[in-house]
């Protein structure tokens, strides 16, 4: 292991330098904004209040201010809070006065400061004519009685009722499908390698990726470190196993090293996969259920509560824990090696 030591202390220096580049790159990020529901129809005089979210996309979390616009006479949307850190989760109301004038209003609801939405989302209010009551005057002399009646029928006003929907769905089984593809070409190929290093530099090269991926979603993923701290620091611990062990790889112990890559690969991934499709049980959005956590984690942008950069790094972190497994099992049998 001498002859290594100077190749394990700059292995450990490049993986800190590595840690501090995405530190340097995350003091702002952008967000987005999750409302279930976009369009309303309000007689005057009344309010209305929905639920909203703004998720932190990518960056660190800052203080951020949420907008809305144009402003309109009769018409008012608060927000409660108006401000936070993403990810955050509150309410909004929006109040027509009784002399709004009828007719469709489109306002535009962005969020400002060190996170800004890098769209605006909009939000539609239809407002209706009131009812216009009917009055009846009764006139009466002494020799004949008349009866005047003048009814006023209300102003018919056509609403078009848009619905705003989002897609949903993730790529969960492209991603399974796509890991026993690699696990059953890349296990072939070690296993019938004549090369006695082949094992051991596949380890080592899916272990480096490993950390990069997991270095790029420790510093990124919001969602994870904001409400999923045990996962989050699960996460941090299986990196730095990875850092320290990787360089023993080159050593001369490998028949105890492979045995302890496999059952660590083998652990985290279990862990990993039974987070998404128990919707991260131990976490604070527990609660949302599996449809949340699967979409989160194998949607790559395709509904509204993923992102693709997330996903995709989740995902082939995932595929890259389960061909180190692979990989530390055939070295654990191979004859050939060393």
């Amino acid at each position: 292991m001498s002859k290594y030591k100077y190749f394990y202390i700059a292995f450990i220096c490049c993986s800190l330098i590595l840690l501090a580049i995405p530190i340097a790159f995350s003091a702002s990020g952008t967000s987005k904004f999750i409302i279930n529901q976009t369009t309303f129809n309000i007689t005057p005089g009344k309010s209305v209040s929905e639920k909203f979210q703004l998720v932190l996309s990518s960056g660190t979390t800052w203080g951020t201010d949420i907008a809305v616009s144009p402003s309109v006479s009769g018409i008012s949307i608060t927000f409660n809070p108006s401000s936070g850190d993403p990810t955050f989760s509150g309410s909004f109301t929006i109040s027509v006065s009784n002399n709004a004038k009828p007719g469709k209003y489109v306002f535009n609801v962005s969020a400002t400061g060190d996170d800004p939405t890098t769209s605006p989302t909009s939000i539609i209010v239809y407002v209706s004519s009131p009812a216009i009551s009917t009055t009846t005057t009764t006139t009466t002399t002494s020799t004949s009685s008349t009866t005047t009646t003048t009814t006023s029928t209300p102003t018919p006003v056509t609403t078009t009722t848009t619905t705003s929907t989002t897609k949903q769905g993730n790529y969960f089984v492209y991603v399974i499908a796509v890991l026993v593809i690699l696990a059953i070409i890349i296990g072939g190929v070690l296993y019938y390698s004549k090369s006695a290093n082949s094992v051991k530099y596949a380890v080592s090269s899916f272990s480096i990726l490993s950390i990069l991926i997991s270095l790029y979603l420790i510093f990124f993923d919001s969602t994870l470190r904001s409400f999923a701290s045990i996962h989050y620091y699960l996460l941090i611990i299986y990196t730095i196993i990875l850092i320290l062990i990787n360089p023993l790889i080159y050593g001369k112990r490998l028949n105890i090293i492979y045995p302890i890559q496999a059952i660590i690969s083998a652990i985290f991934f279990i862990g990993m996969l039974l987070d998404s499709l128990l919707g991260m049980p131990l976490s604070s959005i527990g609660d949302a259920g599996s449809s949340f956590s699967m979409n989160y984690f194998f949607g790559f942008g395709a509904n509204s509560v993923s992102t693709f950069p997330i996903s995709f790094s989740f995902s082939f972190l995932l595929i890259l824990t389960f061909l180190i497994l692979i990989s530390s099992i055939i070295g654990i049998f191979k004859k050939n090696i060393k």
